[in-house]
């Protein structure tokens, strides 16, 4: 009897020894180095169209600014739009010049046609910076197409011998040939490129007479430029033409300068004695 009593009291204290022990696990603080943030909720909207759409950028409202990437690629309709904003004399010319930054690197004729019209055309503005400013930028947009467009080489010339042309516009004309040289002798295309060349060569000859404007040191440095890559110009000949510049004592000043930088670079290339 007591046996048995001894057994039930000795599975009582070990049942009550277990619940204490359980009762302290439940109860102690979980430590800091295991908890972990709730992951965030997300909801998920679907549309009751179906498919469901691809997510795109947002577009942010801006001005339109024509790419010109995209231009070169297809050029006709936007660039005409551009075109047209440039010859208007009553757009603004902020707009107008801005117009230039965003003309493609290719032109169709028509678009060619309309910006040498025009150059040759006298504009009220012709006689101040901002039409100088606008018949520059076109002749710069017109020298960078590759290849030049037809009528290009022959629009400068007439601009260069129109006397009614104003004197920078004249100036520019020259400016322009020169590179317009470059690139037809790049072309190398025959007898046709040989006679444009002798044609740019003799607005040169003729333009180095003007030594009473910017005109005649503008057409020096050119060839003087033209001289280090084309053997059809004579180096020589080109100093001597400085030299004698350099001394007419008719010139004016914006002759002067040009000549005597070309004879200190022809100076610089003597051997020293």
């Amino acid at each position: 009897m007591k046996s048995k009593l001894f057994g039930i009291a000795l599975v009582a204290a070990f049942l009550f020894a277990g619940g204490i022990w359980l009762h302290s696990i439940k109860h102690e603080p979980v430590p800091e180095s295991i908890k972990r943030e709730p992951p965030p909720v997300t909801q998920t909207v679907v549309s009751d169209s179906s498919p469901v759409a691809k997510p795109s950028p947002v577009k942010v409202l801006v001005m339109a600014v024509v790419s010109t990437n995209a231009l070169a690629e297809n050029p006709s309709s936007d660039a005409w739009s551009l075109i047209q904003m440039i010859v208007d004399s009553k757009q603004k010319y902020d707009q107008r010049l801005n117009a230039f930054d965003h003309l493609p690197r290719h032109l169709s004729g028509i678009d060619c046609e309309t910006l040498l019209k025009f150059l040759r055309e006298k504009g009220s503005l012709d006689h101040g910076d901002p039409g100088q400013a606008l018949k520059n930028r076109a002749m710069d947009s017109l020298c960078e197409l590759t290849p030049p467009p037809a009528g290009l080489v022959e629009t400068l010339i007439q601009v260069y011998h129109d006397s009614g042309q104003d004197e920078v516009l004249r100036d520019y004309a020259v400016q322009h040939l020169a590179v317009c040289y470059e690139q037809i002798a790049a072309a190398g295309l025959g007898n046709n490129n040989s006679t444009i060349k002798e044609a740019i060569l003799g607005v040169f000859n003729d333009a180095l007479r003007e030594t009473h404007s910017t005109i005649a040191g503008t057409a020096l440095l050119a060839l003087k430029r033209l001289s280090h890559d084309y053997p059809e110009i004579d180096p020589a000949s080109v100093t001597t033409q400085a030299l004698k510049m350099a001394g007419d004592i008719t010139a004016g000043e914006q002759t002067h300068i040009p000549a005597f930088q070309v004879c200190a670079q022809w100076e610089q290339r003597m051997p020293c004695w």
